[in-house]
């Protein structure tokens, strides 16, 4: 699949007129009007979505729901766009309570800083909200937000990367109840990773429960299939990112008691069934890079990288 960002613009103002036209089919001038949000959506199908969802809210109110796109039509009010579509999913009614808010700053993150497009079950695990909450909150966020309630395995993802750029913006995102400090999720998620790794049934020796441990891989027929029932989605995530999330969570000096102490276990106790798992998910080569960075992420914010990880020479059979 080609993003959306890459495919010619030719095609994706013939993609957006496609979609106006069937979407808006009922209204009057719809020809003229479907003509003029093409121009306007400048590719984006944001745009074209939020016209959609704006005259299928209020199908009567055809003059004032063209005042509203004309005030977001310009290239340059990209941000007062997402800002508008963020405040009519989440008035802040919904926003004082502090819970609502917490959740929807996790969803945001989430779809924003994972390396990964997870599905609503991984996401909510990973940032530790009910997955029915999150699927809400997801509904809210359709304009900007891919996510097929239809399909329990749908991926989530941001309809175009200039949501994200604008979401992880302080200068951009004008709305504190909407902006995403990367440092502050990255830790966050860094901290789940490593959570979920040090859970002995999450990571394990043996972790495909084989009757014969000592088998070599390339004899394992249903490996797959094991891999996939044995080795949890979000567990997967864990092995794959934990690294990523803890050097983009420190770009500073502060160090974390709470992810150093993660970290000591992890090396401690799961080094090795961390490999043993990453080798059954044909991800090994990952390995390398990923305690590089993180020791010189530890030695940079601790100054005393023995404490969590030392530089060790292991063997693998």
């Amino acid at each position: 699949m080609v993003p959306l960002d890459c495919e010619p613009q030719g095609a994706v103002d013939a993609d957006i007129m496609g979609f106006l036209s069937r979407s808006l089919c009922g209204i009057p001038y719809c020809a003229e009007i479907v003509r003029d949000l093409t121009k306007k959506a400048g590719g984006l199908f944001v745009y074209a979505k939020f016209a959609v969802d704006l005259f299928r809210n209020n199908p009567d109110l055809v003059d004032e729901n063209l005042q509203k796109l004309q005030e977001n039509s310009d290239a340059h009010a990209l941000d007062k766009l997402y800002l508008t579509i963020l405040h009519n999913a989440f008035p802040k009614c919904v926003l004082d309570s502090g819970t609502n808010r917490n959740h929807v700053q996790k969803v945001l993150a989430g779809t924003v800083l994972l390396q990964d497009r997870c599905s609503v079950h991984t996401l909510a695990s990973l940032i530790t909200v009910g997955a029915q909450h999150v699927r809400e909150i997801l509904l809210q966020l359709n304009p900007v937000i891919h996510f097929d309630r239809s399909d329990p395995d749908s991926t989530v993802y941001p309809l175009h990367v200039s949501f994200s750029d604008f979401i992880l913006s302080s200068e951009r995102c004008g709305d504190r109840n909407f902006y995403i400090d990367a440092q502050v999720y990255h830790r966050l998620f860094a901290t789940r990773c490593l959570s979920i790794m040090n859970q002995w049934e999450a990571l394990c020796r043996n972790p495909l429960s084989l009757s014969n441990p000592s088998v070599f891989k390339n004899s394992i027929e249903d490996l797959p299939t094991r891999v996939k029932g044995y080795i949890p989605a979000v567990t997967q995530y864990a092995c794959l990112h934990w690294a990523t999330h803890l050097c983009a969570s420190h770009r500073t000096q502060k160090d974390d008691p709470q992810l150093r102490g993660l970290l000591r276990t992890f090396c401690s106790e799961k080094l090795l069934v961390w490999l043993e798992a990453l080798s059954f998910m044909d991800r090994l080569d990952i390995a390398p890079t990923a305690l590089k960075n993180a020791h010189g992420t530890v030695r940079r914010i601790t100054q005393r990288p023995h404490l969590v990880i030392q530089r060790r020479s292991h063997t693998l059979g």
